[in-house]
């Protein structure tokens, strides 16, 4: 039962960083002028 327990906190650590680093590229893109707005 421990194992389970364990993994699940595991997948929950790595959903949190994956959330972390796609928040920071999103305001990567707004910070930066997009060019791929502009090009029709």
């Amino acid at each position: 039962m421990k194992q389970i327990y364990i993994r699940r906190y595991l997948f929950r650590l790595r959903d949190a960083r994956q959330l972390v680093y796609s928040n920071r590229k999103q305001r990567d893109r707004r910070s930066l002028p997009s060019l791929r707005h502009r090009s029709p």
